[in-house]
């Protein structure tokens, strides 16, 4: 199975996804497939995506000065007026849990990309202790 389909598989049984991601480099990957998705398949009133982590307001207005250095094809995303790639208008971006609490309060299923490689502590550990009952959660 490919990433999308075994988020997808957890959000359609009602469970929450939980993903450890790096602060910076792949997270950036991983939201942008994840955010085009979600665009594809008209899901964002369906299901919440967010990135959470302390430097994630950082982090994404830091990668969206640096369009000059990105693959070409983002960059010809820009330059045809289809807006910049890091837009990712279908991501909530959350730097608190209150934050967080307030982008998935509508109850929909929640896929939750959390900065720190490890969900040991944080807002992705607090996350894990609070889903980790549901076995629909993965």
């Amino acid at each position: 199975k490919t990433l999308t389909e075994t988020v997808m598989a957890v959000l359609r049984r009602d469970g929450n996804v939980l993903l450890p991601v790096d602060a910076s480099g792949r997270v950036l990957e991983l939201l942008l497939l994840l955010s085009q998705y979600w665009d594809r398949h008209r899901l964002s009133g369906t299901y919440n995506l967010c990135w959470v982590g302390p430097m994630t307001k950082n982090t994404i207005d830091f990668a969206r000065s640096q369009l000059e250095w990105m693959a070409a094809p983002l960059g010809t995303q820009f330059d045809t007026q289809r807006g910049h790639p890091y837009a990712l208008k279908n991501v909530s971006i959350c730097s608190s849990m209150s934050e967080l609490e307030a982008a998935i309060g509508n109850g929909n299923p929640t896929c939750v990309l959390a900065s720190g490689s490890s969900l040991d502590c944080g807002m992705g550990r607090d996350l894990l202790v609070k889903w980790a009952d549901n076995q629909d959660n993965a």
